[in-house]
């Protein structure tokens, strides 16, 4: 009889740890949920605003001066802070922009800093539609 009580409380740690890994993850993923609806609205609006700054200053084309790089560093912070809180396709595209801006930020030219732009745009549409994602989960 004590041999299947041991066999029973093994069985019952096994399970128990198990259930609390199962716990831990489904905490962890409600946390980044939470974290993500509430974040994602703002950094959206911080790279929007950065974009339009953006376009502003490059409409001269010969442009490319202090003031565009100092708007891509401000985009290239606001990507850091996204990196971590979305889906990994957007992830790529995020970190794929953010490998070209701190390329080109060096040694920007006109046509770099236009790319640069059209693609921070293309994130931008990205975020909006996976905003409307998340509204529409759960």
């Amino acid at each position: 009889m004590a041999e299947w009580l041991e066999y029973g409380a093994a069985i019952s740690s096994i399970i128990s740890l198990m259930v609390t890994i199962w716990i831990l993850g489904s905490i962890r993923r409600i946390s980044r949920e939470f974290l993500l609806r509430a974040r994602i609205p703002q950094i959206l609006r911080s790279l929007q605003k950065n974009a339009s700054e953006l376009s502003k200053l490059l409409k001269d084309v010969n442009n490319v001066d202090r003031e565009v790089v100092t708007r891509l560093s401000l985009c290239e912070a606001v990507l850091k802070d996204l990196r971590g809180k979305i889906k990994r396709d957007l992830r790529r595209s995020s970190v794929r922009l953010l490998s070209k801006i701190k390329a080109k930020k060096g040694n920007l030219s006109p046509d770099d800093a236009w790319d640069i732009y059209n693609d921070l745009q293309a994130l931008i549409e990205s975020l909006k539609y996976f905003r409307e994602d998340i509204k529409w989960s759960r």
